[in-house]
């Protein structure tokens, strides 16, 4: 299997997390796709952000849902950058998908589902799909309601069930969601339980891998992503274990 890297909230050692400049990296690299993380700003525009709070990355506080659009992208991030919707980026990877002889990946988190964001799961396939074709996105949360109302939508929407603990034997979990990806820790995930679960037939995104010696590991066993803050490098491995 071709294991796919995919750049976690972008090249983000470089540039400031889920900005366009970390995106566009990342893509420049050439990682196989992107995570990103979204919410509602106050006013119903999907924005890219990471964390619930703004405080970690600009000088202000509050909740991201507490302000406009128009307001967050005129906050300036530690970095120098602005918040992005997700339409902008959707727009950059549509550009550079122009560019490249394979289709790149998204990988969408949601944040909350419906009892924080009402139709956030059909606003993101909505707007998804304006842009990127249904294989070429895979929708993830911890919020594992949203993973069952995105089916709801249309059953052929792919999905990943993210997870921060191990789960006792999670392949029997997933087939309740009907998830087509375990997205797991890698610090919970061990080599036993990895060969269990593609015995069971569950394709495997490992987040977040950082280390080469665990890259390694897992491109050799054929996991289907590895989720990494470092895709060069990880881009690198992936050459060596597939040269001769």
């Amino acid at each position: 299997m071709d294991t796919k890297v995919i750049a976690h909230r972008g090249a983000h050692e470089h540039y400031t997390e889920n900005t366009l400049e970390a995106f566009e990296l990342a893509l420049e690299q050439g990682a196989d796709g992107i995570e990103l993380d979204v919410h509602f700003s106050k006013d119903g525009v999907l924005m890219v952000y990471h964390d619930f709070e703004l405080s970690r990355l600009t000088p202000v506080k509050g909740l991201i849902s507490d302000y406009t659009c128009d307001t967050l992208q005129s906050i300036m991030l530690w970095g120098h950058s602005k918040i992005p919707t997700l339409e902008e980026v959707l727009l950059l990877l549509y550009q550079y998908g122009k560019k490249r002889t394979s289709p790149l990946l998204l990988n969408v988190e949601l944040k909350a589902g419906h009892r924080m964001y009402p139709s956030i799961e059909t606003r993101v396939v909505t707007l998804c799909e304006q842009y990127l074709s249904r294989e070429q996105i895979i929708y993830s949360s911890f919020d594992h309601h949203a993973l069952v109302a995105l089916k709801k939508i249309a059953p052929d929407i792919r999905t990943g069930a993210l997870t921060a603990s191990s789960l006792y034997e999670p392949w029997h979990y997933l087939k309740t969601l009907n998830a087509d990806f375990f997205h797991p820790n890698i610090m919970t995930l061990d080599g036993g339980e990895l060969k269990a679960l593609q015995e069971n037939g569950v394709a495997v995104n490992a987040y977040t891998v950082n280390d080469p010696k665990q890259a390694k590991q897992l491109i050799h066993a054929g996991v289907s992503g590895i989720i990494t803050d470092r895709p060069q490098t990880m881009l690198a491995l992936k050459t060596e274990e597939v040269s001769p």
